[in-house]
């Protein structure tokens, strides 16, 4: 009896001090969680805000995306980071940023395409934690273990943003594991990426949007101008003579193309030192008066041909008068100069002869056609000099080209056989020299006898390649801008002087719908022009916009109703005289919807502006009640703001605002228990590194009490990376390194009490255990005996059972003690074959038939700890065998085991006594047996699930009473390299 009542007092002592581990463990996690979660979200709390601080200060949308990569890693102590943008429109292509991975063109497109299809297993606007089998179909991103994952839609991009905090297999013990707090927090740092992604996108929207108003105003001043001189070259220079825009016909005329004159002065370029100095004088003086001026000027090509230009050079002035460009009409007269020229010398064949003209002249007797040449016509057909005397007769005919040889010998011969004295023609050569091939104008007069024979033939040519080249490009010119005029995106009408209409282009029909443009034409009194029509009904409305220029709006028959930009400007002869009116017309009906839509957005814009004001007074309220102490300094330490907080808590700044940090070093020793001298030294290594800087400092409250301040200093730099400001903040942690050093404290005595529970368990596997095991062998000798009652053959067995209960707790015991500090242990084994063993050892524990089977959906091996497996299952079969129903005939326990890449399920189904339901919630705590006739310890289900903690598996039971129990372990594949 004494000795039952020392085995209770043993069991209520060893109770009680595992109850007072238990506690100390729970107490000594708490501290620890307490203390990492503190340190880690200060530091998070403080990062983040930094990087919210320093984003606003990022235009530039790269560097934007690159300061992001590089904050992941820092606010969430990771080692890689990516950022990847998907524009909804294919055809923009896609960004990707990282920091911590080293990015090149050959894997870019790769790990694009990777995060795009691991992101596609996920939802929007929310975080993820992903594991490493995550990574298993990736090339680029394989040796990632971790991920931190968020992707949001952004409306204002029409893009796709996914942001990635990783961490790699090799890294992976030097990195804290990623779990639900970094989670919440990375969901928090996300959102704030979108809003900052969509303001810049919604400011940078309203400023293309102005930017667009002010072009487009400029543009149909310059339209209006350019359309009604399309025939001509037109340069455009800004105020300063300088060329913004040249159009096809100057770049034909000049030989420059617009990239070559851009930034240029045409004076530069277009003419020569020397010639025409009174016209380049008069052009200088008026462009310097920002008068207009029309003269007729030489001009050079870009080859060097010279050509005569006739300038109308008007200068522009925006709505207040400001001047802000040059535009110059400029005509080609090259040709008509030459060709009255060539009128000349044909008259006068005497004069042009004399004054040794450019004209070749010949002489030929008509006897026997000895023919004669000057210098200019051997020149012309490129003959050799010492041709000069000879008989040029043949050497003529073999130079006509021979598509015009027939020709031309046909019409010489009429001044033989016909009575013509004289014939013109024209007609082509091919060079002797060179083999070019020009064209003669040529002339021919015969002299004739009584007769009527021809005595003498002289005749003169003129070489007009060039002239009629410029006829061809005139031509195709007057082609082309006729083509240009019928399909470009203006209507176009022309009339003369009474209003008649000669010619309106496609466009204006089809603009307007009108077969007569009378019904909305103006010309040479337009505001009278307007009313009349206005009253009429054939306009709604018109508004003047600048001289000559109207706006219009009316319905077509269409039952539409269009907005026109009308001009109108007169047509001028050579001799400057009017002699009708061009009017354009520009469908500036859009434009019209584009203001309203620009309005609109203005008005928002204004409304954003003055929910910003109202936030930043919201924030500084916040930063007046903020319990951080915050002041302000400028980059000369001038002190610009100090919260109320700080002015309470230190009066040293009551009175510094508008001071030198500087001065008040000199007439002030200390703030706290640190100089100003050292808190400015802090200042200039703030700025020098460029970066957040740390002080901390103990005060000396007005109690006698000492208080931890934790002091910040960020230099604020503007976006050209001009210090503007120093940020210096203060916060009071007194509590967290109170609680710091009761942490300290609190390990000390928990190492002492591991200690002790080390030595516990040493004791109990060795001390306690050892007499126990000489009792069973006592026992055993004793039944060996046979010469027991049965009286006392009942007692024995009672106390063999005792102590097998006892070295079971035991054993159990030592089994928890090697889960909870031992590591893992990891293996390839036979699962069937350990099963089979476990039931071989326990079928003997009963008489009665009891069937065991296993099956398999592919492998029977796993990977995993084998001795923790091991007594795993033990416990689970075990429990089928030692709780069957005695009722049946054909118990059993059958084990299901399946398995994928990742994890291992096993089943362990039996038809025993089963478990009430009101004790299932209970099955796992530690000393729990579900009825007062269980025979275990209450240990070994706690255990089971201390293993499948220890292996990051899962354990669930399902059980009904007198139908049998259900349990099927889940857990996690581990690779070798991972334990």
């Amino acid at each position: 009896m004494h000795s039952v009542l020392d085995y209770d007092d043993l069991l209520k002592k060893y109770n009680e001090l595992q109850l007072r581990v238990t506690q100390f463990s729970h107490v000594e996690q708490q501290l620890i969680n307490t203390n990492d979660s503190l340190d880690h979200e200060l530091v998070m709390y403080k990062r983040l805000n930094n990087f919210n601080a320093e984003a606003l200060n990022i235009p530039n949308e790269i560097e934007f995306i690159e300061f992001i990569s590089e904050s992941i890693i820092d606010i969430f102590e990771v080692e890689s980071s990516f950022v990847f943008i998907k524009f909804n429109n294919p055809e923009n292509p896609s960004k990707l940023s990282s920091e911590g991975f080293y990015l090149n063109e050959s894997n870019s497109d790769q790990i694009k395409s990777e995060i795009i299809s691991i992101s596609n297993n996920y939802a929007f606007n929310k975080s993820f934690i992903l594991n490493e089998d995550i990574f298993d179909n990736c090339n680029e991103l394989s040796s990632f273990s971790e991920c931190l994952l968020f992707q949001f839609k952004e409306i204002e991009m029409e893009a796709t943003v996914i942001l990635l905090a990783l961490i790699s297999k090799a890294k992976r013990p030097t990195y804290s594991k990623l779990e639900l707090r970094k989670k919440t927090i990375f969901s928090v740092f996300a959102q704030q990426v979108n809003i900052l992604f969509s303001n810049k996108k919604k400011s940078e929207k309203i400023q293309e949007q102005i930017a667009k108003i002010s072009k487009s105003e400029i543009e149909l001043k310059r339209l209006s101008l350019i359309a009604t001189r399309t025939k001509n070259s037109v340069v455009i220079t800004d105020k300063e003579g300088k060329i913004e825009w040249v159009n096809d016909s100057f770049v034909k005329t000049s030989g420059y193309s617009l990239e070559e004159v851009i930034g240029r002065r045409p004076k530069d370029f277009l003419q020569r030192p020397g010639k025409h100095t009174e016209q380049i004088n008069q052009l200088s003086e008026a462009l310097l008066k920002k008068e207009p001026i029309e003269l007729t000027i030489l001009n050079y090509t870009k080859s060097g041909d010279s050509y005569y230009n006739q300038l109308e050079i008007i200068p522009i002035f925006d709505e207040q008068g400001n001047h802000i460009n040059f535009i110059s009409i400029q005509k080609d007269i090259s040709a008509e100069i030459k060709f009255e020229q060539e009128i000349l010398r044909i008259n006068s064949r005497f004069e042009l002869i004399t004054s040794k003209s450019n004209i070749g002249i010949w002489d030929m007797d008509g006897i026997n056609n000895h023919v004669v040449w000057n210098e200019v016509l051997v020149e012309k057909y490129g003959a050799d000099p010492a041709l000069l005397g000879m008989d040029f007769y043949e050497f003529w005919k073999k130079s006509i080209h021979p598509d015009d040889y027939e020709r031309v010998q046909y019409e010489s011969s009429l001044l033989y056989i016909t009575d013509k004295l004289s014939i013109e023609n024209e007609y082509r050569i091919v060079r002797y020299d060179n083999q070019e091939i020009r064209v003669l104008k040529c002339f021919t007069l015969a002299e004739k006898d009584e007769q009527g024979k021809v005595t003498r033939l002289i005749g003169s040519s003129v070489d007009i390649t060039e002239e009629k080249e410029a006829n061809l490009k005139l031509i195709a010119s007057e082609e082309k801008y006729r083509g240009l005029i019928e399909n470009m995106n203006l209507g176009l009408v022309e009339t003369n002087l009474a209003g008649d209409v000669i010619f309106s282009n496609t466009q204006f029909h089809e603009l307007t719908y009108l077969k007569d443009p009378s019904n909305i034409l103006i010309g040479k009194r337009p505001e009278i022009e307007l009313e009349q029509k206005l009253k009429a009904g054939l306009i709604s409305n018109y508004n003047k916009i600048d001289e000559s220029v109207y706006e219009l709006n009316f319905q077509r028959y269409d039952g539409v109703s269009i907005d026109l930009l009308v001009s109108t400007a007169p047509v001028l002869d050579q001799q400057k005289n009017k002699k009708g009116y061009i009017t354009i017309y520009l469908d500036i009906s859009k434009v019209k919807a584009l203001q309203k839509k620009l309005e609109i957005a203005l008005d928002e814009r204004n409304e954003y502006i003055n929910k910003v004001n109202s936030i930043r007074l919201f924030y500084e309220s916040i930063l007046d009640h903020s319990p951080a102490k915050i002041a302000v300094i400028s980059p000369e330490f001038i002190v610009t703001y100090a919260n109320n907080r700080l002015i309470e808590k230190e009066p040293i700044w009551q009175n510094a605002l508008g001071k030198s940090l500087l001065n008040i070093a000199l007439t002030t020793s200390k703030i706290g228990s640190i100089t100003i001298n050292v808190l400015i030294e802090k200042i200039n290594e703030a700025i020098n590194n460029r970066q957040l800087t740390q002080l901390e400092e103990i005060r000396t409250e007005a109690d006698g009490s000492e208080s931890y301040i934790l002091r910040n200093i960020l230099p604020f730099y503007s976006q050209n990376e001009e210090l503007e400001h120093i940020i210096i903040s203060g916060i009071n942690i007194t509590e967290i390194k109170t609680i710091q050093n009761d942490i300290i404290k609190k390990n000390e005595e928990l190492k002492k009490i591991n200690l002790e529970l080390d030595n516990f368990v040493y004791s109990v596997s060795h001390d306690l255990r050892s007499p126990l095991l000489s009792i069973k062998g006592i026992l055993a000798q004793v039944f060996r005996t046979g010469d027991l009652n049965e009286k006392a053959t009942k007692y024995l067995k009672l106390a063999e059972s005792s102590v097998n209960r006892l070295d079971s707790t035991i054993q159990e015991i030592l089994e928890y003690s090697r889960n909870a500090r031992l590591g893992l242990n990891v293996s390839a084994f036979n699962l069937e074959e350990m099963c089979q063993t476990i039931f071989d050892d326990l079928r003997f524990s009963t008489n009665e038939e009891f069937e065991f089977t296993f099956t398999a959906n592919d492998s029977v091996f796993m990977q995993s700890d084998k001795s923790r497996v091991n007594a795993l299952l033990k416990n689970i079969i075990g429990n089928a065998v030692k709780y069957r129903n005695p009722e049946i005939t054909n118990s059993y326990a059958h084990v299901e085991f399946s398995g994928n890449e990742s994890a291992y399920e096993i089943r362990v189904i039996d038809n025993g006594h089963g478990i009430p339901e009101k004790s299932l919630s209970r099955i796992f705590e530690m000393f729990y047996r579900a009825s007062s006739s269980s025979v275990g310890t209450g240990l070994g289900l706690y255990i089971c699930r201390e293993i499948v903690n220890k292996l990051d598996g899962n354990i669930q039971v399902e059980s009904e009473v007198e139908k049998g129990t259900s349990v099927l372990i889940t857990i996690p594949k581990i690779e070798q390299d991972e334990q």
